[in-house]
Parts: C-alpha cells; sequence; structure tokens
C-alpha cells in the first residue's frame, strides 16, 4: 500500500515555498517507490509536453519511457539510493510527441518522519541541445577521419580502375549507403564503370549507358551539380528502370569535376526512402575525392601510353628500316602494337577488288592457314573505313546485323578497323580484335 505523500515543511500546494520549485528552470519530479508521479514542476511538465494532470498518479516507467534498458538504468540508481548512495546519471525519456528527450537526473530518496524511505526526487536538467551538439561533433569529427583515411586509401592508386573500385568500396562503408556506382564521362555518355552493392546479386551488368541530360545521373551531370530523389517510383525525372529494377528506393547523384570538366558521376542509392542531401557537404568532399583521384590516375595513364607509343614508334621504325623481309617486319609490327593496344587478334590485309587478302596476323589459332588467303570484304563497316578514310569502333561486331563474319569460327566482339593509306588511296586495312564488347575506346585510335 502506498504511503500518503507529503514533503516535510511544505504545503503541496502551488503557492508558499514550493512556488519557488514550481518557476525553477530545472525540472522536479517526485515519485513514490512504485514509481508513480505524485509531484512534478511546471518545467517538468514543460519537458515532457504534458499538463500536470496528465503525470500526476501515473506510472513513470510507463509513460515516460520507451526503452527498458533506460527504465533498468534509472532503477539501478534508484537502488544506489535507497543505499544512501546519492548521485546523477543520464536518461533518454520520450516527449508526448514522441522525440526522444535527453535528461541530466539529480537523484535522492525522500524519507518519513520514522526514517522509512518514501519516494524518490529527481532534479531533471534537459541536455537535449548539449546531446544534439556533441552528437553532431562527433559526427562531423568521424566525417573527417573517414575522408582523411579516403583521401589516403585513393591516393595510393595509379589508374582510373584501382581508383573506381576504391572509390565504389570506400563510399559504401563510409556513407554508408547499399549501392554505390562510378559512371565515367565518355563523350555525350556516362559508362557504368564500378558497382559495389551491399547484395551479391547486383552486378554492372544491371546498368546500361546513360546519355548526358537523360535519368538522374545524366541530369546531375548535364547541370554539373548534385541531384537528389527520395522516392526513385515517384520521382519524373527518373525516366530509366534500370535502379528500380533492382529494388533502389532513394538515390544521390554527384558529378565528378576537376575544373570545368565533367570526369563522370557518383551515385549512391538506398533501398529504402531517404534523405542523402542531409549529407551533402560530406558527399560533395568525397566525390570532390574522388574527381582529383580519377583525373590525376587519367593524367598518368595518358603519360604511360604517349610513352609506350613513342618507344614503340621508335622500335617500328627500326625494325621498317633493318630487314627488307616483309612478313617478318609486319609479324613485329602488330607484336609492338600489341603493347600499346592489348588485343584478341590482330591481323593486316590489302584489298583487291570486294575482296580483301591477309598477309599477316596474330593471335588466331592456326595463322598457318590464314596468311595468304582472301576473304569477302565489301560489307558495310569496310565500305566505310574505304570511303572516309578514317579508322572505325564497332562495339560489338558479333550482334550487329550490318557485321558479315569471314571467318566463323572466330568471335569478334570489339573492332577497330583503320585504313592502310598510300598517297591518299586506301590500299588496305589493319584490323584489331577483342573478345570483350565495347573494348576499344577513341584513345586507342
Amino acid at each position: 500500500m502506498t504511503r500518503e505523500f507529503s514533503l516535510p515543511g511544505f504545503d503541496m500546494n502551488r503557492g508558499g515555498p514550493l512556488r519557488l520549485i514550481d518557476e525553477m528552470a530545472l525540472g522536479l519530479l517526485i515519485t513514490d517507490l512504485e514509481d508513480r508521479i505524485l509531484y512534478v514542476n511546471r518545467s517538468c511538465c514543460k519537458m515532457f509536453g504534458y499538463a500536470e494532470h496528465d503525470l500526476l498518479g501515473q506510472d513513470a516507467k510507463v509513460l515516460l519511457f520507451n526503452d527498458d534498458e533506460e527504465v533498468r538504468r534509472m532503477q539501478r540508481h534508484t537502488r544506489r539510493h535507497l543505499a544512501g548512495l546519492a548521485d546523477s546519471y543520464v536518461l533518454r525519456l520520450v516527449h508526448r510527441r514522441g522525440y526522444t528527450v535527453w535528461v541530466r537526473v539529480f537523484g535522492t530518496v525522500l524519507y518519513d518522519d520514522e526514517g522509512e524511505p518514501i519516494g524518490t526526487m529527481g532534479i531533471l536538467q534537459d541536455i537535449t541541445r548539449q546531446r544534439e551538439i556533441e552528437s553532431t561533433l562527433q559526427q562531423r569529427n568521424q566525417e573527417l577521419s573517414d575522408l582523411a583515411a579516403f583521401h589516403r586509401d585513393l591516393g595510393l592508386q595509379s589508374t582510373v580502375d584501382e581508383v573506381a573500385t576504391t572509390a565504389v568500396q570506400g563510399l559504401l562503408t563510409i556513407i554508408p549507403a547499399d549501392l554505390v556506382i562510378l559512371w565515367q564521362h565518355q563523350g555525350s555518355a556516362l559508362v557504368p564503370l564500378k558497382v559495389e552493392a551491399v547484395r551479391n546479386d547486383i552486378q554492372i551488368t544491371a546498368f546500361g549507358t546513360v546519355q548526358i541530360g537523360e535519368c538522374l545521373c545524366g541530369l546531375a551531370a548535364q547541370k554539373r551539380r548534385p541531384l537528389y530523389s527520395t522516392n526513385l517510383y515517384d520521382d519524373e525525372r527518373c525516366t530509366r528502370q534500370d535502379c528500380i529494377q533492382v529494388e533502389l528506393s532513394a538515390k544521390a547523384a554527384m558529378p565528378l569535376l576537376v575544373g570545368d570538366e565533367l570526369l563522370g558521376v557518383i551515385s549512391i542509392g538506398s533501398f529504402s526512402e531517404r534523405d542523402f542531401q542531409l549529407q551533402e557537404d560530406f558527399l560533395l568532399a568525397a566525390s570532390g575525392e574522388v574527381a582529383l583521384a580519377l583525373h590525376r590516375a587519367e593524367q598518368l595513364q595518358t603519360e604511360q601510353r604517349l610513352r609506350r607509343r613513342a618507344q614503340v614508334m621508335q622500335h617500328v621504325a627500326t625494325i621498317i628500316g633493318s630487314s627488307l623481309e616483309l612478313d617478318a617486319v609486319l609479324d613485329n609490327i602488330l607484336t609492338q602494337l600489341e603493347i600499346i593496344i592489348p588485343y584478341d587478334s590482330a591481323s593486316i590485309s590489302l584489298y583487291e577488288g570486294d575482296y580483301a587478302r591477309m598477309i599477316a596476323c596474330r593471335g588466331f589459332a592456326h595463322p598457318e592457314n590464314l596468311i595468304g588467303r582472301t576473304f569477302y570484304a565489301n560489307s558495310y563497316f569496310e565500305n566505310t573505313v574505304r570511303q572516309t578514310k578514317r579508322p572505325i569502333i564497332v562495339p560489338d561486331a558479333t550482334s550487329d546485323p550490318r557485321f558479315q563474319n569471314w571467318g566463323s569460327e572466330y568471335s569478334i566482339r570489339g573492332w577497330l578497323l583503320t585504313p592502310l593509306l598510300v598517297r591518299g588511296n586506301v590500299i588496305g586495312c589493319l584490323s584489331i580484335d577483342s573478345q570483350v564488347p565495347d573494348y576499344f575506346k577513341p584513345h586507342h585510335v
């Protein structure tokens, strides 16, 4: 049975000395030994959003707590108070509207005239704002630490592929997110270069080339600024189904810029609704690190490519000037070419009307059966090269209905066809082939 509560020396009405307590900035909460609320001052009512009559007589454990661990924390301190120890501690309580109220409790036990404990008294200090500031500072410090580690990891990479892999894996960890894609800028399009996801079933093949100005990523590239979507299903800007098909719900598209140069786009996705714009400062800093690392890697690869090209051309010049054996010269040229552009197979042919006679080749299973043979060479692609006198890149020859394969046992996917010119006339072609679609790029030309 609960004892009738009274505070010795004070009238429990709102007049008298309790008026000072009622108007103080700190909250005052008195409960009996069964945690029923016996007294609250106005500051305590305001702290939790209740009127006084809504609190009196209520079980504090039920009304002000929504976490069993916090209840146990409060009960542990109550036992300390009953043992004669006064202390302070922090609790995470709940406002009437459902949001968290952090309070520091200065607690003690109340006794009757016979010295028997009859309840507890807590003076409550609202530290919610302080906790929010501390949490924000901790988050900023963690972000700075993450960015420093991210910068270091990217700086250790020397190729575009290495930078892309480090970028998507790192961002998936430090955001965190559910899916990260690095899109590389190529011409008027964005090509997916690397994908990292928390689900193993999502592969890079799930995403196709996006034109600049198309969908959220293409628009971010066109506008040169970040774009966000909290719900892709209802977003009219999201005109493609790639992201929706892998069940993405929210997304951020961050253009990768170095000065005015667009290198690509980083897209970050979540399977649940989320506002990535709340992390915009951090995302801008992280995407800036990726852009600089990509730019550095592209410059390094260009320098290496130019250096290899110069070395190869010098070697080719030496070969041409040191031998009268045409077969040996051509074979050496194809060997040197592979140093600059790794290929699966290559051939040199001379045109004879609608046909081409192969005079050198590498990468075929039985080259001795091909040298000297003639093949029909009047397809769309050969004619284009002969008429324009310019090289042509075929992304996927096997799947192109205009392609006529002269050797059905050889699967050509990526194809680069270059004319051989003598005094402005096309006398033949240099063909390099790959079994990988879309393998050859403009810099290979």
